[in-house]
């Protein structure tokens, strides 16, 4: 009976020791060493420095995890080994990774933000933050991480237009574009129509188009509408940038890039309204009005060929463009 009892208090100590780690502040009164942090084949040890306050932390076959970071005190990590020389965290929501550099061992500091989130510490032997970023072919430099994507390519290659990809210059590259100044621009509202297809737009008048360069935006004197550029050999086209929240959407386009043009040099470029999203083979046909629009999945070839559709004339877009445009009837 008496080794009943005991077994039962026992459990019982079990039980309130795990609900104290899962529910009650964690405060470090002093520096707390996590030992075998998983790095790569090999293991690390870690630092958890002294007033570092959360709601708890973990270390589970390798892996350090601290949840919920306390809003005033912080939780702060360093890490003493040399062969460390990044450290990156991830988020369990996905959102806000951040990674510094371990320059002096020992000594810098990762602070973890105060976002309520469950963060997982990470050390690497890769030497900077922008190497965590995913290799892009071509890319010759990277964005700060987590950004990541290419921040600028190799020669003969341009930055897409949705920033995750380098595609070759004036060759037939695909560059995303999008939508109207709306209001970052102050001049008149205007609603542009459904326009026609390629083919059946009439041939646009001769002028000097070689100062307007591949992937360039554009809109014309006394028009909001602001379009992006690509060429595929002789061809010249020109796709409408929906609104400014789709503007927005691919970072590495900027307000101040746009360049006004004359009517005439807008109407040498033929209107597209054919695009994909990166990642997705369906091609849509879009009728844009003001910031808004639709768009209609082209489900066959012979569709697509029926419509008189140039396929050169696709443009590649993030999925933000895409799924701003409320889908429509198939054409099929």
């Amino acid at each position: 009976m008496r080794k009943n009892i005991v077994i039962f208090v026992l459990a019982l100590l079990l039980v309130a020791t795990t609900a104290w780690a899962a529910t009650t502040d964690f405060v470090a009164s002093a520096d707390i060493t996590v030992t075998g942090v998983t790095m790569g084949s090999a293991s690390v040890d870690m630092t958890i420095k002294s007033g570092s306050k959360s709601a708890s932390w973990s270390f589970s076959s390798g892996t350090f995890t601290v949840t919920n970071p306390d809003t005033t005190a912080g939780f702060t990590i360093l890490c003493s080994d040399s062969t460390v020389k990044t450290i990156k965290v991830t988020k369990a929501s996905g959102a806000g990774d951040k990674c510094v550099a371990n320059q002096t061992p020992g000594t810098t500091e990762l602070a973890l933000s105060t976002t309520a989130d469950t963060y997982t510490i990470t050390p690497s032997v890769l030497p900077n933050c922008t190497d965590h970023c995913p290799v892009i072919t071509n890319a010759a430099s990277y964005n700060t991480y987590p950004t990541c994507g290419p921040a600028t390519c190799n020669s003969g290659y341009a930055v897409s237009t949705d920033g995750t990809a380098c595609v070759q210059s004036g060759g037939g590259g695909v560059v995303g574009g999008g939508g109207g100044g709306g209001g970052m621009i102050t001049l008149p509202s205007t609603s542009p129509s459904p326009s026609a297809s390629p083919a059946a737009t009439p041939a646009p008048t001769a002028v000097d188009t070689s100062s307007i360069k591949e992937g360039a935006l554009i809109r014309a004197t006394g028009d909001i509408d602001v379009y992006i550029v690509k060429y595929v050999g002789a061809k010249k086209f020109k796709r409408l940038i929906l609104s400014p929240s789709v503007f927005k959407s691919y970072q590495h386009l900027k307000w101040s890039d746009v360049k006004v043009v004359s009517k005439s040099t807008l109407d040498a470029f033929t209107t597209s309204e054919l695009v994909r999203a990166v990642g997705d083979p369906k091609v849509y046909k879009l009728y844009p009005a003001g910031d808004t629009g639709e768009k209609r999945w082209v489900e066959t070839a012979a569709g697509f060929n029926r419509m008189s559709f140039d396929w050169d004339a696709i443009y590649e877009i993030n999925k933000t463009d895409r799924n701003s445009y409320v889908t429509g009837v198939a054409i099929k």
